[in-house]
């Protein structure tokens, strides 16, 4: 298990040569980012599904707060922001190939609502 000192920053790039072309999985990671952290209007060049296992915050204006998480769309501008509290701990992982959208409408996320429980 790893230390809470360790776990500020943790990603794992998996090597996507091996992986099919139609759907992968690019990366896992977990992170801490500090209170008030903040991304402003970033485009995304990869779909990436964040889950927040604690804290609150922001993502494209709408509310988060433990246990909801946001998908973030390859191609689409995006924000998010960290409350003031600082207690914000998120795990993600980000997948690409020709299919992912296809593999994640049939999981039930709709294109237009990045924020799910």
């Amino acid at each position: 298990m790893l230390r809470r000192l360790e776990l500020n920053h943790l990603a794992a790039n998996i090597c996507e040569e091996r992986w099919p072309e139609d759907f992968f999985v690019r990366e896992v990671g977990c992170s801490q980012p500090t209170a008030g952290f903040h991304v402003d209007n970033v485009l995304s060049k990869r779909v990436v599904l964040h889950f927040l296992f604690k804290g609150r915050g922001v993502y494209n204006g709408a509310a988060l707060s433990a246990g909801q998480g946001f998908l973030i769309a390859s191609g689409e501008p995006y924000s998010f922001r960290v409350s003031d509290e600082g207690d914000w701990m998120q795990y993600w992982i980000a997948l690409g190939g020709a299919r992912v959208n296809d593999v994640l409408s049939g999981f039930g996320f709709d294109a237009r609502n990045h924020v799910f429980d």
